[in-house]
């Protein structure tokens, strides 16, 4: 019913690899169950049935999902990066590699601004065993162009070896089987009690359903579509590229100002030279003035190294209070 074109997987993967190389969002709270994306209540062991992404153009070749996004963007925890993508400019990722050849040669702030630079999720639809009723469900796993993620890996040479190529195969295919485990070395606290470990691929050959051939008739209807379904991955437009390197820069802004008036307030306890810190402050608010007006007046066609110049006031102050040299 379904078999993997492994040659064109091979040419597709080593494009990506010439090729080369997003304040949270909004999000509606859901539940474990209602969430499109795998998720546990604890740590332990999974059965999770993987899928062909039935919605892509030539599924035998791409038979999962690869989408890439921006991370930790201030305002849009994950951002759609129309350049990976749609392979059109994108004003994000303009932003920060102008920042990063501004700082070249500075590795603190290097470092800082790399964490911008646009990442790769694979999705890979499929079931949780024993949770059928809630829906086809998207494991997200981490790539990267020049090398395959340790999980993705997995997942490659699995459809590359003859024994297990058809694992995908609604009728005669394999399940999954997800590992979930405790933390206790002080990843808890970034990261919470558990998480994903690792994965491994069931001995045992095993129907997706009852009637397979029922349940792959009914899979594009059943599946959704990922960029379009899943909160926060959603595909963006350059226009909302736009919105979102606007909604950083205000951010910054007001991290900004809040940062100056509190240092203004610093110095006029330790010295007590009111007048001057007065003064200092009124061209502080000046200054910030300035500099809103000419966040306001970024044209949505121009280059962000523009933009780029006129933040770079702004961004001064978020970068001392982490910390970061300039």
């Amino acid at each position: 019913m379904y078999k993997a074109n492994l040659d064109a997987i091979k040419a597709r993967l080593e494009a990506n690899k010439e090729k080369g190389g997003a304040a949270r969002g909004t999000f509606k709270k859901m539940t474990i169950e209602e969430n499109p994306l795998v998720k546990v209540k604890e740590a332990g062991s999974y059965l999770f049935r993987a899928l062909p992404y039935i919605h892509n153009k030539d599924v035998e070749a791409e038979p999962f999902c690869e989408r890439t996004y921006h991370f930790n963007i201030p305002g849009n925890y994950q951002f759609y990066c129309v350049k990976e993508n749609e392979g059109i400019e994108c004003p994000v990722c303009e932003f920060v590699w102008s920042q990063m050849k501004e700082n070249k040669g500075n590795k603190p702030q290097i470092d800082y601004w790399r964490q911008f630079l646009p990442k790769k999720r694979v999705a890979i639809p499929g079931i949780i065993r024993g949770r059928e009723e809630e829906g086809i469900k998207f494991l997200l796993l981490t790539t990267f162009a020049e090398k395959l993620g340790d999980h993705y890996d997995k997942i490659i040479k699995y459809l590359m070896k003859p024994s297990t190529c058809n694992f995908l195969d609604p009728e005669s295919g394999y399940d999954l089987e997800l590992n979930y485990e405790n933390y206790a070395d002080g990843r808890e606290k970034k990261f919470g009690k558990f998480g994903f470990k690792d994965l491994e691929l069931s001995r045992e050959q095993t129907p997706v359903s009852d009637d397979p051939k029922k349940f792959w008739k009914e899979l594009p209807k059943m599946m959704k579509v990922f960029d379009r379904d899943v909160p926060g991955y959603e595909k963006k437009t350059v226009d909302d590229a736009h919105a979102a390197l606007e909604k950083w820069l205000k951010i910054q802004e007001k991290l900004a100002s809040k940062s100056e008036k509190s240092n203004s307030k610093v110095d006029s306890d330790d010295d007590g030279t009111d007048g001057e810190v007065v003064a200092a402050h009124e061209a502080a608010e000046a200054a910030e003035t300035k500099a809103v007006q000419a966040a306001k007046s970024i044209e949505k066609a121009q280059a962000t190294s523009e933009v780029a110049a006129k933040a770079k006031a702004l961004l001064a102050a978020k970068m001392k209070s982490m910390d970061i040299k300039a």
